[in-house]
């Protein structure tokens, strides 16, 4: 759904329950919107897809027939169930977090990098079990290298190095962190938890 500020009043809404134009299907936690504001990336969840809308400049919301696929890892039985999103503010990669976590990944989840213009995925990084949420510096030095994503598996969130492909730290916040939100200069991070109703604020 797409509501307009000025007024709080719907501009667009796009119906994903049952058959659908997409062929059926249903949405999962992800929404990232491209830097020019055009472009919305949407999970797709079990079918390991991030379909790729059209924002209209009067806010209507066109579907566009292509998607990216993620690949399943090799001896992988479930779907790598894509989560939470971020596009770097280049608009040239897309950062996927994927929720799956069994004994086939050794219990892990992972984040995978995409390239926007060749829909390949370019790197798969280990995480914490059961990643869900996501948020991507865009800003200062570290811009489009440092994401930070929550493990609602163990209360914390990591701090992911894209450039080595490595978890550089943890912090431990709340039972289940399920959404961050990272303030306009970027120099706080706001974790919710669900699973204790609390707010982490990290500096």
């Amino acid at each position: 759904s797409v509501v307009r500020t000025s007024d709080g009043k719907l501009a667009s809404q796009i119906e994903f329950n049952g058959k659908t134009g997409n062929g059926g299907s249903g949405l999962y936690y992800g929404l990232a919107l491209s830097p020019d504001g055009k472009t919305l990336y949407v999970s797709y969840g079990s079918k390991d897809q991030i379909g790729i809308w059209t924002l209209n400049s009067d806010g209507t919301l066109t579907v566009k027939g292509d998607s990216i696929k993620i690949p399943k890892p090799a001896g992988a039985y479930m779907p790598s169930s894509p989560a939470g999103l971020a596009v770097t503010s280049d608009g040239s990669r897309l950062v996927v977090v994927n929720n799956q976590t069994t004994h086939t990944s050794d219990y892990k989840g992972s984040v995978s990098v995409v390239d926007l213009l060749t829909g390949a995925e370019t790197a798969r990084i280990p995480t914490a079990g059961f990643p869900f949420a996501l948020g991507l510096l865009t800003k200062g030095p570290n811009a489009n290298r440092i994401a930070y994503v929550g493990s609602e598996r163990d209360g914390v969130v990591e701090i992911v190095d894209l450039a080595s492909k490595m978890v550089k730290g943890q912090i431990k916040t709340g039972a289940a962190p399920s959404a961050l939100l990272l303030d306009k200069n970027q120099k706080t991070l706001f974790v919710a938890n669900t699973g204790s109703d609390t707010v982490s604020v990290v500096d």
